[in-house]
């Protein structure tokens, strides 16, 4: 019996220090997935009996709408922020179309998007009416203030035949879209990938089941 007792001790105290790594290392991947990616789709249109982004966003809405810890705001310059059935646009005084955005009424469109703690990449925004050849009905983009990108086919990350821009574009809170246009065209949706970011306690964890099992792997002790 103490021989068995002897062998069982001396397993443990190879053994233990790798048991702590692989613990703290499974805790750590446990909480880590708990954080993977989500997929949030931002309906610009008012969405008929489903309430979408597109209703909050209307000026007869709130003028913001948040979901799954991102907030997007919306205003428009030349008139009202518009959504109905297809697409967002400006509705302008006048007899314009008032789901577009459109040059002959100097209209344009910002959306400002804000968030915590997240990992936000802007992957898609889909838009209807632009994305000619000729350039004539680009979609003009500025982000942050900076200069024009002109939307239109041949553009780098956009596609001219299903217009859509897909810039995998990392944002930061606060950051601002402002949408004029060359002629007209709609919005109809954006698409945002969002990732938690891991908790301080996450991190150390990891850290210290990796130095745990470099030290172990040094000692031969697993």
């Amino acid at each position: 019996m103490s021989l068995l007792k002897s062998w069982f001790f001396v397993m443990v105290y190879k053994e233990f220090p790798a048991l702590i790594a692989v613990g703290l290392w499974a805790l750590c991947l446990g909480m880590c997935t708990e954080a993977s990616a989500a997929t949030i789709t931002l309906d610009l249109t008012n969405g008929g009996a489903t309430s979408t982004a597109g209703d909050a966003l209307d000026s007869s809405g709130l003028g913001s709408y948040t979901e799954a810890g991102i907030t997007i705001a919306a205003i428009a310059s030349g008139g009202n922020v518009n959504s109905l059935s297809t697409k967002m646009g400006v509705d302008a005084p006048g007899s314009d179309d008032s789901d577009e955005i459109e040059s002959s009424f100097t209209e344009d469109l910002t959306f400002t998007i804000t968030f915590g703690s997240l990992n936000v990449v802007l992957t898609e925004i889909e838009f209807t009416g632009t994305g000619s050849q000729d350039g004539g009905d680009a979609a003009l983009l500025s982000i942050n203030g900076s200069a024009n990108l002109i939307l239109e086919t041949g553009a780098t990350d956009f596609n001219g035949s299903t217009k859509e821009w897909t810039p995998n574009l990392t944002l930061s809170s606060g950051d601002t879209f402002k949408f004029a246009a060359q002629n007209k065209y709609g919005l109809e949706e954006m698409i945002i990938e969002v990732t938690a970011i891991p908790e301080p306690e996450t991190a150390i964890l990891l850290i210290m089941s990796m130095t745990g099992a470099r030290s172990c792997r040094r000692n031969r002790r697993c």
